[in-house]
């Protein structure tokens, strides 16, 4: 095992010189680091060390990244406001029908359950970055529009995606066990 401290520092070193390289070429450093991601995981032997170092990080990595939104958030017109309230009707919509409709129809007949969607509410760091390198790239009144729409979205969904997502847990845990001979592990996907 590699010494996490040395571990941390280098794959620090990899990330932002991979960032500022498809910064000055005018890629996307998501994408850059998607890349690099991919090479670290598939090569040498330290790709388990890497991997436990990266879950042991990742909600520190996720608080930055959203201090750093916040630091490059400025508000738009509030003629414009409007969209973003807008965005988090319509993704709630989505997410709600589109959970039921997998819920109902797509997931093994023993785990069905319309609910799906209270387990799915939580947005996740890579709309962050995603609309953080948008306004980075295209500067303007647009993408001050996106990062707004984004982080309401995001405060918003986090604020009620762990409730919902527990009490989606807890309902499963009371549903009648499955029918004799069936194996809920082989039902669901493997990973």
């Amino acid at each position: 095992h590699l010494d996490e401290g040395r571990l941390f520092v280098a794959l620090a070193g990899a990330i932002v010189v991979a960032s500022g390289a498809s910064y000055y070429l005018n890629l996307s450093p998501i994408f850059t680091n998607l890349v690099l991601g991919f090479i670290l995981a598939n090569s040498g032997s330290a790709h388990r060390d890497v991997t436990r170092l990266l879950l042991l990080t990742e909600r520190p990595v996720y608080l930055a990244l959203l201090i750093f939104a916040g630091a490059a958030w400025s508000p738009v017109s509030a003629d414009l406001l409007f969209i973003a309230p807008v965005f988090v009707i319509i993704r709630l919509a989505a997410r709600f029908l589109g959970g039921r409709a997998a819920g109902l129809y797509v997931a093994p007949p023993q785990l069905r359950t319309p609910d799906l969607a209270r387990g799915l509410l939580a947005q996740g760091g890579i709309g962050v970055a995603i609309a953080l390198n948008y306004t980075q790239v295209h500067p303007g009144v647009q993408s001050r529009l996106i990062l707004t729409a984004t982080l309401l979205s995001v405060l918003l969904f986090e604020i009620v995606a762990s409730r919902e997502a527990t009490l989606f847990i807890a309902s499963l845990k009371e549903r009648p066990s499955p029918p004799e001979g069936v194996n809920v592990d082989t039902a669901l996907p493997a990973r």
